[in-house]
């Protein structure tokens, strides 16, 4: 008795879940056939993707993503005390920089800005930026 019930669970389970599908396909029919009927003007749909603002409610929206508000740079580490490397050693900075946009850092050396090189290495990953400076010189 308990198999038999379990089956004709199974049963009623699988003749709903196909009309269900049966009245989904006929939902889809019946708005496609109203779709067809109805005449928007409208040469070629509208592509909501682009990238050109459109007409809702009579004001101009876009339907682009906000942009994030800018945030002034910050360097979140401050360099404290004294750093001494003996020439011809190596000199490793790194600080974390956060600002929106990514900030653009450059290095300097008194009112010369430096430029990456065998001897200078720059990078920048995460916010986290570092020079390196091979064979130091006084």
């Amino acid at each position: 008795a308990k198999k038999k019930a379990e089956e004709d669970a199974r049963r009623k389970a699988e003749a709903a879940k196909k009309k269900a599908k049966d009245d989904l396909l006929g939902l889809e029919e019946e708005a496609a056939e109203i779709a067809d009927e109805m005449d928007t003007g409208l040469e070629e749909p509208l592509d909501l993707e682009e990238e050109e603002e459109i007409l809702i409610n009579g004001e101009l929206a876009s339907p682009k993503e906000p942009e994030e508000l800018p945030v002034k740079p910050k360097f979140l580490d401050k360099f404290k005390g004294t750093l001494v490397v003996e020439e011809g050693g190596v000199l490793t900075l790194t600080f974390k920089v956060m600002g929106v946009p990514t900030p653009k850092i450059s290095w300097m050396c008194g009112d010369t800005i430096l430029k990456a090189s065998d001897r200078i290495k720059m990078t920048s990953s995460d916010g986290d930026v570092t020079i390196v400076v091979k064979a130091v010189t006084m």
